[in-house]
């Protein structure tokens, strides 16, 4: 009962530092005896992580979120210096973290480039009043945490396939019937009410894959089938990578500046994941790891 009603009154004095802008009390404000403590067991090392943040002088308050989990600190003009700080302290004791500074302008939210592992940066929401530095952990936002290579995969095209439905659903029926999984599924835009098909398989289905799409062809009607046993993929595996727009364009731009053509690219909420020609394999992981893994 006494915690209950220490949080009201801490509510209370939150209100008012921001409704009158005294900063002062932001420490006392923040200092939640029910959540926090639990919140902090959410990551590694999360209580003494927390106790070094709130010593950090810049800081005006400090808390950990319920969801992420997010490390929020406030400061008052000394966004960016709070920020490496905290970046300098989740390093140190093991989390992997990105940092990015909120602050507030005409149109709400911008979003600064400062402390991080890697230089993706999302805004969460709308509306902050003054500067926020904000350090997530590995288990939270869009963070790339593998690069992926695979060359033992194989790429199938139905080509000219009639734009009717069920028309897919007979081609993948036909191949799970007989054992082949097919991954990267990528279907292209309509035209002449004729589509094509694409996927990959492992290599050793191969055979069995093309026998299955040249029945599959000469039953609907479509225009043929080519293949391509000489390719690999490469693709990036992370949380909610979907929301991170510089991702895919980033990956894009470090494979283009190798010289390294992308023949298929497919996409989920957690990998992006492209067909290049097997010799391009092993230096295009290599980039993408350089370029996203690096320390």
């Amino acid at each position: 009962m006494k915690d209950a009603v220490y949080n009201l009154s801490r509510s209370a004095l939150l209100a008012a530092s921001w409704a009158t802008g005294n900063w002062d009390n932001l420490p006392w404000a923040m200092d939640d005896r029910l959540h926090q403590p639990f919140r902090a067991r959410l990551f590694p090392g999360g209580e003494a992580i927390l106790e070094e943040v709130r010593g950090i002088p810049q800081c005006s308050g400090v808390a950990i979120s319920g969801s992420g989990p997010s490390v929020l600190a406030f400061s008052r003009g000394e966004a960016h210096r709070v920020a490496e700080l905290m970046c300098s302290i989740f390093t140190r004791s093991g989390v992997r973290s990105r940092f990015f500074v909120l602050s507030e302008d005409s149109a709400g939210v911008t979003v600064a480039k400062n402390v991080s592992g890697t230089d993706i940066f999302r805004p969460l929401r709308k509306g902050s009043v003054f500067p926020m530095a904000f350090g997530v952990d590995g288990s939270g936002r869009c963070v790339v945490e593998e690069v992926i290579s695979d060359s033992d995969v194989a790429k199938i095209a139905v080509l000219g396939v009639p734009d009717v439905p069920g028309v897919a659903a007979r081609l993948f029926s036909d191949l799970a019937a007989a054992g082949v999984g097919a991954e990267m599924i990528v279907q292209s835009v309509m035209r002449g009410q004729m589509n094509d098909i694409a996927f990959i398989v492992k290599q050793s289905l191969l055979g069995d894959a093309i026998s299955i799409c040249r029945s599959f062809a000469s039953g609907v009607g479509a225009q043929g089938v080519t293949f391509d046993a000489e390719v690999a993929k490469v693709a990036l595996k992370g949380d909610l990578l979907s929301g991170c727009p510089e991702i895919p364009s980033q990956m894009f731009s470090v494979l283009a500046g190798c010289r390294i053509n992308i023949d298929m690219i497919a996409a989920a909420s957690t990998i992006i994941a492209c067909i290049v020609a097997s010799p391009d394999m092993e230096g295009a992981a290599s980039a993408l790891s350089q370029s996203f893994l690096r320390s």
